[in-house]
C-alpha cells in the first residue's frame, strides 16, 4: 500500500510570489502522487492560508483531488473562527459527504469532533486537528480505544513538537500510546526520524520571506513501511544574498543591485552607510533587510518605496501609548523567532 503525505500547502495566500508558488506546488505534488499511484493521501493541516479563503481556492483544492482519497485535518490556519464558525474543511466534509464522488475520507468521532478516523484492512489513521497543547494531550489520552493492534496505526497532527521545536507537545508523551507512525505538520522544515517513527512533513512550497524556510521542498510516500522523499518540481526554494555596500556612493550601490533580480526569491541582507531610495529594486520576489551604519539600526523595505521606519517605530506609532507592553522587547523577541507563548511570558514578567 502506498500513501502520499503532504502538509502546509497554504492555498490562497495573498502575497506574491507565494500565492503562485503554493498553487504550483500543490498541483505538482498531486501529480507526483498520481504518478506513483498512491492509494490515498494524508494532508497534515494548513490546507488553506486563511480560515475563510476565497471560493476560487476551495474550488482549486477540490479540482486537484477529485478521484483521489484524501485524509485531511485542520491546521491552525484552517480552524474555524469565532461564534462557532466551521472550518472550510469541515464544511467540505459535510457537504461532499452527500455525494459518491467525495474525495475526503475519514469520519469525525462523535465523542471528540476534533478527532478524525479512517481505517481499512491494513491501516488505521487517527487525526487530531490543531488545538492548544494541553487540550491535545487530553484528546490524545482519550483515543486509546481507537488503536487497532492488528493494523498499522498512524497519528496525524498539526502541533509544535518537542524535541523538533523549543516548545510544544513532548514526543515521548505521544509514543506512549502505541502509534506505529507519527505524522506532524505545522513545522515548515522537513525532517524524518526513522528510529522514532516520526515524520515532520514540512511545507510544500515557500510561504514567506524567511531564510529559515529557504530549503528544498518535499512530499513523502509511505510505501508499505518504507518512507520515500520526493522533491516538489517547478517551484523556487529561495536564496539569501549578503551585500556590504558601506563606503559606496549611490551609483556604486545601484550598480551592485541592478543584477539582483534573476527571478529567484531573494532575502537580501544589505549594509549601508545611510538611507537611500531603493524603489527601483523592490520586486515581489525580493525582500531587503538593511543595516544603516549612521543610525545603528536595522530596517525593512516595503515594495515600491524608500526604506521605511523599522518595526518598532511603526508599532509605537500605531499603538500610541495604548498599551503597557514593552514594544521594543516584543519585536526583539519576534526577530529572534521566539515562540509566541514564550514572548508573552517574558513580556509579563
Amino acid at each position: 500500500m502506498k500513501i502520499g503525505i503532504i502538509s502546509d500547502t497554504h492555498l490562497g495566500i495573498s502575497k506574491e510570489p507565494f500565492k503562485t508558488e503554493t498553487l504550483t506546488a500543490f498541483k505538482e505534488s498531486i501529480q507526483l502522487f498520481k504518478k506513483h499511484k498512491v492509494d490515498l493521501i494524508i494532508h497534515a493541516g494548513d490546507i488553506f492560508d486563511r480560515r475563510t479563503p476565497k471560493q476560487e481556492f476551495s474550488f482549486f483544492f477540490l479540482s486537484q483531488i477529485i478521484g483521489l482519497k484524501v485524509f485531511a485535518i485542520n491546521g491552525n490556519h484552517d480552524i474555524g473562527g469565532v461564534f462557532g464558525r466551521k472550518s472550510v474543511l469541515n464544511m467540505l466534509e459535510e457537504s461532499l459527504g452527500k455525494f459518491d464522488i467525495n474525495p475526503l475520507i475519514g469520519t469525525r468521532w462523535d465523542r471528540m469532533p476534533k478527532t478524525k478516523v479512517y481505517s481499512n484492512e491494513k491501516i488505521n489513521i487517527i487525526g487530531i486537528d490543531y488545538i492548544r497543547e494541553k487540550d491535545f494531550l487530553r484528546e490524545l489520552s482519550r483515543i486509546a480505544e481507537l488503536i487497532d493492534p492488528d493494523k498499522k496505526n498512524f497519528l496525524v497532527m498539526h502541533q509544535n513538537l518537542k524535541p523538533f521545536y523549543d516548545e510544544g507537545v513532548p514526543l515521548e508523551e505521544i509514543k506512549k500510546h502505541g502509534f506505529d507512525f507519527i505524522i506532524n505538520g505545522h513545522l515548515h522544515n522537513p525532517q524524518y526520524e526513522s528510529k522514532e517513527g516520526v515524520l515532520i512533513v514540512g511545507s510544500s512550497s515557500l510561504t514567506r520571506f524567511s531564510p529559515q524556510e529557504f530549503t528544498e521542498k518535499y512530499v513523502w510516500i509511505w510505501d508499505n513501511g518504507r518512507i520515500v522523499q520526493k522533491k516538489v518540481p517547478n517551484i523556487r526554494t529561495g536564496k539569501v544574498v549578503k551585500l556590504d555596500l558601506r563606503g559606496k556612493n549611490p551609483k556604486e550601490i545601484y550598480d551592485a543591485l541592478k543584477d539582483l533580480d534573476t527571478g529567484e526569491i531573494l532575502y537580501v541582507y544589505l549594509k549601508l552607510d545611510e538611507r537611500i531610495d531603493l524603489s527601483n529594486f523592490i520586486k515581489d520576489n525580493i525582500h531587503f533587510k538593511i543595516e544603516v551604519e549612521k543610525e545603528k539600526r536595522t530596517f525593512e523595505v516595503e515594495k515600491g518605496g524608500m526604506i521605511v521606519m523599522d518595526a518598532v517605530e511603526r508599532a509605537k506609532s500605531l499603538l500610541k501609548d495604548k498599551t503597557s507592553i514593552d514594544v521594543e522587547k516584543y519585536f526583539s523577541l519576534l526577530e529572534e523567532e521566539v515562540p509566541p507563548n514564550t514572548i508573552l511570558t517574558q513580556l509579563l514578567k
